[in-house]
């Protein structure tokens, strides 16, 4: 019979923070899928090629274990990895 180490078990890849793993460009592109942008929408919000977007998304998409911009949005807003937006929308 084998027995799980101490500290780790069922708990897969995410035993890393993900907010240490993503780099400035990484957190802003996750920033902007939380809002609902494309890929072009990230690419001229951050003045590079929706290419370069589109690779950025998916090695964010990787690093958080996600399979889909939905999820990716889902984790990084449950474990504060981007504001919620709601201060700027309630005027604070």
């Amino acid at each position: 019979m084998v027995v799980p180490r101490s500290g780790r078990g069922a708990v897969g890849p995410r035993t890393r923070s993900p907010r240490r793993q993503l780099t400035e460009r990484e957190r802003r592109v996750l920033e902007l899928l939380v809002e609902g942008f494309s890929n072009r929408q990230i690419g001229q919000a951050l003045e590079v090629s929706e290419h370069v977007a589109k690779r950025t998304v998916a090695i964010v998409l990787a690093k958080l274990d996600c399979p889909n911009r939905t999820q990716a949005a889902a984790v990084a807003l449950r474990e504060g990895l981007v504001g919620t937006g709601l201060g700027e929308a309630l005027g604070a």
